[in-house]
């Protein structure tokens, strides 16, 4: 971790107190304590301090100099001047999920709505070489968490995580929480500049265990992996090969006694092979956010979502047409459309009858959910 490869010394740590009230407010006074003796003492030391349930305010302080003190003092002038805030495992706002992983970040640098850290959270993980459909389940996975009041925690990566993100910020009460694999002053993927500020802009969240100033490491986005999956209640995976990072994500938060959901998809050219693999093993599979909220047991607000508990029309399956009004719908879903009535039917049964794909089948059903067509009934999908 790199908050903790170089010691701080008394003369440096006086210096920083030094520092005026504004400046020295980008930090909780705990996350201040934490921060010093990150950059004295190696991070074992501090977590064995912690364990223990030590006093740090209490512990002594190294004179070691002011050579020892010229990074604390390059890290300080950073974080000033990005404005850059932090809060520590010792602060009452740290999350109590990411508490309770094995390995919690001691410090979180952060920008933007610091009460999403509080609230109901669903990773949405998956490749970042997505398919136009892995993207597009993203996306309405994303905003169908957002509909239903969940907050999409993801890696601001592009491919699949960005789709989430973006899938939670196309609607008025959605919100996101972006973990990166870098610091908070040199956000890596470069590209994906504009969306971290669409993020923070729309109150949503921006979080990193890696002090301004640092540069990107590769393996950083590993450990970062650690987060997104500590910061949600579940993790979804949409779109994952046998060698994709969101299995490393997945692998976390079964560690950490989390939830763990696949979307399926095609079987025809491997991009899926590594969701498919957890489902084997025993993940969950899911084709709505709906389908996620019932694995955890969670019921949807009514205000998010006033078609959730509707009662379904009197209509039969044979008498269901596509109406002219009908809001903008893919092929997919006009395709669909027509064999959903009040039976409910399951996938399969829906694979049969319309000769669609699994993966094209999943898509238009999110949309037709999302646009408060179609609900979930008695383990199947019927039309309302």
């Amino acid at each position: 971790m790199v908050v903790c490869a170089t010691p701080l010394c008394l003369w440096g740590y006086r210096w920083f107190l030094r520092l005026s009230s504004r400046e020295r407010n980008i930090f909780s006074k705990p996350a201040r304590t934490l921060c010093s003796l990150l950059f004295q003492w190696p991070r074992r030391q501090v977590q064995s301090w912690l364990d223990a349930g030590s006093d740090l305010s209490t512990l002594s302080y190294r004179d070691l100099g002011p050579k020892r003190a010229k990074p604390l003092a390059r890290f300080l002038a950073a974080a000033e001047a990005e404005k850059v805030m932090a809060i520590c495992l010792l602060d009452e706002t740290y999350p109590e999920l990411l508490r309770q992983i094995p390995d919690p970040p001691l410090l979180l640098f952060y920008d933007g709505n610091l009460a999403l850290l509080q609230r109901p959270s669903i990773a949405v993980v998956g490749s970042r070489r997505a398919t136009h459909a892995g993207r597009r389940l993203a996306y309405l996975l994303g905003q169908e968490l957002g509909v239903l009041g969940a907050v999409v925690v993801s890696g601001l990566a592009i491919g699949i995580d960005t789709a989430g993100h973006q899938g939670a910020l196309s609607h008025d009460d959605g919100a996101t929480i972006g973990v990166l694999g870098s610091s908070l002053d040199d956000l890596y993927p470069s590209r994906n500049r504009g969306l971290a500020a669409q993020v923070v802009s729309s109150q949503g969240l921006l979080i990193s265990e890696y002090p301004p100033g640092t540069p990107p490491r590769p393996f950083f986005f590993r450990e970062r992996n650690r987060i997104v999956s500590g910061l949600a209640q579940a993790t979804v995976v949409v779109e994952a090969g046998v060698r994709s990072g969101a299995l490393i994500t997945a692998r976390l938060a079964l560690e950490q006694g989390r939830e763990v959901a696949v979307f399926p998809g095609s079987s025809l050219t491997g991009a899926n092979a590594g969701g498919h693999a957890l489902i084997r093993q025993g993940a969950a599979l899911v084709e709505s956010a709906a389908d996620v909220f019932q694995e955890l047991g969670w019921s949807a607000a009514a205000r998010h979502n006033p078609q959730l508990g509707s009662s379904p029309t009197s209509a039969t399956a044979s008498e269901t047409t596509v109406p002219a009004t009908m809001p903008h719908l893919s092929a997919g879903a006009l395709k669909l459309l027509p064999w959903l009535g009040v039976e409910a039917l399951n996938s399969d049964a829906l694979i049969q009858l319309s000769g669609m794909a699994i993966s094209d089948l999943s898509l238009a059903l999110v949309e037709l959910q999302l646009a408060g067509i179609v609900r979930q009934h008695g383990g199947g999908y019927i039309r309302l």
